[in-house]
């Protein structure tokens, strides 16, 4: 079993759109090996965007269902962000 290299992200998939599938959330992370890309792509998403007047910066919440690829290896798992209301596109 190869070990476990502590990485951190240097490319995140940042919500700036409500993009229910087919969305690029591919990530980069950085190590003592170097850079490594993560392809992600969504599947199903969903948003909780109520507007809720006693609470005015409760941020735009996402949690979908992603296909990562990495070195001919797929996979699906979770994706959960957030973001602040007047960051998205609203389209």
């Amino acid at each position: 079993m190869d070990p476990v290299v502590p990485a951190r992200v240097v490319e995140a998939p940042w919500l700036g759109r409500l993009q229910p599938s087919g969305e690029d959330v591919s990530l980069v992370l950085e190590s003592e090996l170097g850079r490594t890309r993560i392809e992600g792509e969504s599947v199903v998403s969903t948003f909780d965007i109520v507007h809720r007047p006693d609470m005015p910066n409760f941020p735009v919440l996402y949690q979908g269902g992603i296909r990562y690829r990495w070195d001919g290896e797929e996979t699906y798992g979770m994706l959960e962000r957030s973001t602040m209301r007047d960051k998205i596109i609203w389209s």
